[in-house]
């Protein structure tokens, strides 16, 4: 990574470190823990969190800073159940497919205004300006962060309950 600029390779290092941890809270855990409820209305499983966070990631880095064609389900992403394999895999292939954006990117990009759609701005938080690619990243930074706590937290209420 040493090609890219500083800055992309801070946010490619940020997101493989998350992606990385998230790895680390979910390999060993086996389908029942993952797709375990807390039984509080409205309450997400780690697998949904995880599937949220990764579907986010892959549209925020790779569609709207990268350019590529990613297709994503928001809603469906809070009802996703699954293995650790296939969570695991799909943050390791986001993480790698981050570095070798950011590898391939000069710094100019991250000033170019990213085409957010408007459902992003208000579930984002948002308001309903626009964001440079700058801010995307920076956003999937944000937010991948809370939801690895949220996977960390979880784990540990899986962890005390022996489910």
């Amino acid at each position: 990574m040493s090609d890219a600029p500083d800055e992309l390779r801070v946010y490619a290092a940020y997101i493989r470190r998350i992606a990385l941890e998230a790895v680390a809270t979910l390999q060993d855990l086996s389908a029942g823990q993952l797709n375990w409820k807390t039984g509080e209305d409205g309450s997400n499983t780690m697998f949904a969190i995880a599937t949220h966070m990764v579907a986010m990631g892959e549209y925020w880095v790779l569609c709207l800073v990268g350019g590529a064609d990613v297709v994503r389900d928001r809603q469906a992403e809070f009802h996703a159940v699954g293995s650790a394999a296939e969570i695991v895999l799909r943050l390791q292939n986001w993480s790698q497919a981050c570095d070798v954006l950011c590898i391939g990117l000069g710094s100019e990009v991250l000033a170019e205004i990213a085409r957010v759609p408007i459902e992003y701005f208000q579930s984002g938080g948002f308001g309903s300006g626009v964001l440079s690619k700058r801010e995307c990243l920076m956003h999937v930074v944000e937010h991948s962060a809370l939801h690895l706590g949220q996977l960390q937290i979880l784990r540990q209420l899986v962890e005390q309950r022996a489910i």
